[in-house]
């Protein structure tokens, strides 16, 4: 999102949060009739993103997420996967309307409370576009990402 610069550099200038919870109705698929599959109950989703500091021709920034998938298995909220994604930012903003940010994204899977053999995980390095256009009165901000994989475990792929 873009992002417009203070009058002077500012500390935590900007914060984004998020958190939501979908219920699943999910059924295995060799049940008739259907019943509902204990591993997944809910989809959970939060986090947030902030500016650690606006230096006017730009600005550095961390986003944190988790998302987890909610069973009843064991317990009535019982946590058995786990998407973790970190990222810190920086960027020059080239006007008011477009933003270069270079970016480091982590992104770790786990299956939580379980036996856990390998770590799935990678780390981008990479860079985005940021662009606000205003179209008749509508304000739509775009983003492009690029990056590639710099390290991985259990992910096969690199791009």
């Amino acid at each position: 999102m873009i992002a417009p610069p203070p009058a002077t550099p500012e500390f935590l200038s900007r914060y984004d949060f998020h958190l939501s919870a979908a219920a699943l109705l999910v059924s295995t698929p060799t049940s008739v009739p259907a019943v509902p599959d204990q591993r997944f109950s809910w989809d959970t989703h939060f986090g947030g993103s902030f500016d650690v500091v606006d230096y006017l021709v730009g600005r550095t920034a961390v986003m944190i997420d988790y998302q987890a998938v909610l069973g009843d298995e064991f317990r009535p909220f019982d946590p058995n996967q786990g998407n973790y994604t970190l990222e810190a930012s920086s960027s020059a903003r080239v006007n008011d309307t477009l933003e270069i940010v270079g970016v480091f994204h982590h992104v770790s899977r786990h299956l939580s409370d379980r036996p856990k053999r390998e770590a799935i995980a990678w780390n981008v390095l990479g860079g985005r576009v940021l662009k606000r256009l205003t179209i008749a009165g509508t304000t739509v901000d775009g983003a492009l990402d690029f990056g590639h994989t710099a390290q991985h475990a259990y992910v096969d792929y690199t791009w």
